[in-house]
């Protein structure tokens, strides 16, 4: 069913098909589908603006129709309905999975005519290392086999590097939470010598553990565990790995879903780049190696 004819004629009987509900407003849209990347295990929105008189709609994951009007055809509990009112005709898919990615279709009835637009999903995967050659020793002049086995999506590339480069922060990002509930936020870096993890908040106080938040340093990431969210938690929090190499920063969010939010970056530190507090912050850490 790859066949454009065959999906725009599916979709035109599929609408003649749905039961009369009042009267939307709908807008025409291009017949060339637009492309949407969401990291794997995040939420994404797909939006249906309009703006036309209808009279059916529905959405359409390649064949399989995920919602005909307001009534959920779909079995996953993940996608749901968003908006279906005068402008906007919208559905969320949380927590999506490789599984997900292909071809969405709104379409709907206007002025007599079916109207179809497209988005295109595509999920990717952060990569990250799943195994690695154990330290090894050798005699000068010896046969040594290392490996290095890392996946993602897309399928990433693996280099090698000489063991003396500073930490390296890979993997962050920001993180919605419900107050009451439990969340993490959680920082990774590639690091030899093994970087030492410190947090802060977004006034630059050091976090501290308490009977609501914990702290916990594995041997290549740091975790901030949140067992009772509640109103103080929520804000920015910046993850600061360091050995005597040197040292990188990454800041990430703690919000309430629905908050207007940028992703975490990382900035990396070295011994001729940063300023002020970091800087500070760099060498005094150095100072203790």
């Amino acid at each position: 069913m790859n066949c454009p004819v065959l999906r725009n004629v599916f979709a035109g009987l599929l609408l003649a098909l749905l039961s009369s509900g009042p009267s939307v407003h709908g807008a025409e849209f291009g017949p060339l589908p637009d492309n949407i990347t969401v990291l794997e295990g995040e939420s994404i929105i797909l939006r249906c603006k309009i703006d036309e008189e209808v009279t059916h709609k529905a959405w359409l994951n390649r064949s399989n129709i995920l919602f005909a009007g307001t009534d959920k055809w779909s079995l996953d509990r993940r996608v749901s309905l968003v908006n279906s009112n005068t402008s906007d005709f919208s559905i969320q898919i949380e927590r999506v999975e490789v599984a997900d990615e292909g071809l969405y279709t709104c379409s709907f009835q206007a002025s007599n005519k079916p109207r179809i637009a497209h988005v295109f999903l595509i999920v990717q995967v952060p990569a990250r290392i799943v195994n690695i050659s154990q330290d090894v020793s050798v005699n000068e002049g010896g046969n040594v086999y290392l490996f290095c086995l890392a996946v993602g999506r897309p399928e990433p590339t693996v280099t090698w590097k000489e063991n003396k480069y500073p930490p390296m922060i890979t993997d962050v990002k920001n993180m919605p939470a419900q107050l009451g509930k439990t969340a993490i936020l959680r920082c990774e870096a590639m690091a030899v010598p093994t970087a030492s993890f410190e947090w802060y908040r977004d006034d630059r106080r050091p976090v501290e553990s308490d009977n609501t938040l914990r702290i916990k340093n594995e041997k290549t990431r740091s975790l901030l565990l949140f067992t009772n969210v509640t109103d103080k938690h929520f804000g920015n929090y910046t993850c600061f790995a360091s050995n005597r190499l040197g040292a990188s920063n990454a800041s990430m969010l703690l919000f309430r879903p629905g908050a207007v939010y940028g992703r975490g970056v990382a900035v990396n530190v070295g011994v001729s780049a940063g300023v002020g507090f970091w800087l500070c912050l760099s060498v005094s850490l150095l100072m203790k190696v």
